[in-house]
């Protein structure tokens, strides 16, 4: 293989917003390690946990109750620091400013968020932003879609899959 060792593989899901059916069918069909899901529904997180055979992370989104767990969470995966959170606090819809200098300030490799639905897979100043959309519920005129995060070779990879709804 040429020496490219591949050290983690993350589905990445958000905003499923109690409609799991796609995310269920992913998990089954993809290889991972893990899952993060970047809220809208937190509940959905534990229900994908209850599906996968491997770790499920998970933060409460806009629509999620008050106080029914974590806006944020700080993991370190195979050596890399990310920030996982739903986005809303930091108004990603109307710009990434205030997500990316969070990061920045906490000196995180890679950002995973939602609350957008809209897909994002971009590097700013070494950090990736990253936005897997939405499997059930993607913006108008888009796919559902959902994310896949390798680490390998001490690099953070991110990849957009679109799926016919």
């Amino acid at each position: 293989m040429n020496g490219v060792i591949i050290l983690l593989r993350v589905l990445v899901f958000s905003d499923t917003h109690g409609d799991l059916g796609l995310a269920f069918k992913i998990i089954k069909k993809e290889r991972a390690d893990m899952v993060l899901h970047a809220g809208d529904f937190l509940r959905d997180a534990h229900a994908l946990a209850n599906e996968a055979q491997f770790p499920v992370h998970g933060v409460t989104g806009n629509c999620d109750l008050p106080g029914s767990g974590p806006h944020e969470k700080f993991l370190s995966l195979e050596g890399k620091d990310f920030l996982l959170t739903h986005g809303h606090q930091f108004r990603v819809k109307a710009s990434y400013q205030s997500i990316f200098y969070k990061a920045s300030e906490n000196k995180i490799d890679a950002v995973v968020f939602g609350h957008s639905h809209v897909p994002l897979n971009d590097y700013h100043q070494g950090i990736l932003l990253f936005n897997p959309g939405s499997i059930s519920r993607p913006q108008p005129g888009s796919q559902p879609s959902y994310g896949i995060i390798t680490i390998k070779d001490n690099d953070i990879n991110g990849e957009i899959h679109f799926v016919d709804g």
